[in-house]
């Protein structure tokens, strides 16, 4: 495991390291959005509900 810059990303990074196909983030557009983008060219399906605070 290599360390990663935030505990977000660190569990990105391990559903990918799981074989995960796809990962739902719940957070707004663009949240890790970089880290997401790195996932996909893995070949991981990443997206995000694009929730608010509001919208629990």
């Amino acid at each position: 495991m290599h360390p990663r810059p935030s505990p977000i990303a660190a569990s990105l990074y391990t559903l990918r390291d799981l074989n995960a196909d796809v990962i739902v983030m719940h957070g707004p557009h663009g949240c890790c959005f970089r880290t997401g983008r790195l996932l996909e060219s893995d070949g991981v399906r990443v997206v995000t509900t694009a929730m608010a605070e509001n919208d629990f």
